[in-house]
């Protein structure tokens, strides 16, 4: 899902679907001095709010717990569903708000309508929308003649959306199913969100040219300034693996970082590899990334295709591939674009980001000319922006400004 939804009411309840990403508040007003309730359950954490008056009160009603009148749910990385019930009480004493929750109290029906962002507001407006959901205590066989309709209580839920990355289109109908539904969902917009839902392998050029102009140690502290933000956070790292050009040394973030004891492996690491040989770029793109291609085909129409998440492959490199010709890199990844094609699976199962390290001006031209080979669009390449630049926060930048192939698509001709 891509907006949020409501069901049709049923009586007094109805029932919410917010995607993810998307910041929720909840607020209730009374409209009327006898007592009455609102409960709000979540599946965030299973958190839940009884908004409640008691009589002889009206105005914004307050949480039962702990009398508040607003009842935040904050952003989550799967769809937060919200199930409403609406109670109301004229009798001559409160009941307690424990025991107002059953049948016998339960408001006759629910009228639901919503604002939400003009199509023609400006991109830099995150998107929202405002439900009302208008509520009528009594049941239409005790109506008043002329009485007033959907006037007892009002609740209303905002929501905006946090994550201003856009919303992908649609597969091609025949891709394989069931897929991984993160595939269809915009790209994380935190660091925290990504983590979660892709895996990331980070291939690092070690070829000899990687001593030049501090290149290797610029690369070296950046990752392990990346390793340091999931250990200080305690963020998912299992998905985060780093390997190299030439050297056949693996470290596996699940494996290695697990706490702050663990700070300075990533360099320890690239320390033990160090820059020396070749740039057999295309060899181990190709080894990588048919290799969670094959990972795929060993599942195809199981319900673990489904848990495979998307990989993004980040290739730090200072220079031009030199690659026997089978391994050649644009052919490399032309037929790995092929492969995605002819095998029906998802366009976004997984990506590449070239990202360019030292001032070798042959790599600045051809890099670029990756984007433009018939790949599927599974490909980005970031430019060199000068010494130093290659840093934790780049990095978590590049990560994070990552386009889905079938979005890249749509901006490239």
């Amino acid at each position: 899902m891509s907006r949020p939804s409501f069901t049709q009411p049923v009586g007094s309840t109805v029932k919410f679907t917010i995607p993810p990403d998307w910041f929720i508040t909840i607020s209730a007003i009374s409209r009327k001095t006898y007592q009455q309730g609102i409960f709000v359950q979540t599946n965030a954490f299973d958190a839940s709010v009884l908004f409640h008056s008691v009589k002889g009160s009206s105005g914004p009603m307050p949480d039962a717990a702990n009398g508040k009148t607003t009842f935040p749910v904050e952003p989550r990385d799967h769809p937060v569903t919200l199930d409403v019930a609406v109670y109301f009480n004229e009798g001559a004493s409160n009941v307690k708000a424990r025991d107002f929750m059953k049948p016998q109290y339960a408001s006759s029906k629910l009228d639901v309508q919503f604002s939400a962002k003009p199509e023609f507001a400006s991109a830099n407006i995150p998107d929202y929308v405002t439900y009302f959901v208008f509520v009528e205590d009594t049941p239409d066989s005790a109506q008043v003649a002329g009485s007033g309709q959907f006037d007892d209580s009002v609740l209303t839920i905002h929501v905006v959306k946090i994550n201003p990355n856009p919303i992908p289109p649609p597969p091609p109908p025949d891709v394989i199913k069931p897929y991984n539904p993160v595939l269809d969902l915009p790209r994380p917009s935190t660091f925290e969100n990504y983590l979660k839902q892709y895996d990331v392998h980070f291939l690092i050029d070690d070829s000899g040219s990687m001593a030049d102009e501090n290149r290797w140690v610029e690369a070296r502290n950046a990752l392990d300034g990346i390793a340091n933000v999931v250990i200080d956070k305690g963020f998912d790292a299992n998905g985060i693996d780093l390997s190299f050009l030439n050297s056949d040394a693996l470290f596996r973030f699940r494996d290695e970082v697990r706490d702050i004891t663990d700070k300075g492996k990533v360099a320890a690491a690239m320390t033990k590899v160090g820059p020396n040989g070749n740039t057999p770029t295309g060899t181990r793109v190709s080894q990588i990334l048919n290799a969670h291609m094959d990972r795929l085909d060993a599942v195809k129409g199981q319900q673990a295709y489904a848990e495979i998440k998307p990989l993004d492959l980040i290739v730090i490199t200072d220079g031009v591939p030199n690659d026997p010709p089978q391994f050649e890199l644009t052919d490399v990844l032309v037929k790995l674009g092929r492969r995605i094609k002819n095998d029906k699976h998802h366009p976004n199962s997984l990506g590449v980001q070239f990202v360019q390290i030292g001032s070798d001006p042959a790599a600045a031209v051809n890099l670029p000319k990756l984007v433009q080979a018939d790949t599927g669009h599974i490909v980005d390449t970031v430019p060199y922006a000068g010494p130093g630049t290659i840093s934790p926060d780049k990095l978590e930048r590049i990560l994070l400004g990552g386009l889905h192939p079938n979005i890249r698509a749509q901006q490239i001709p």
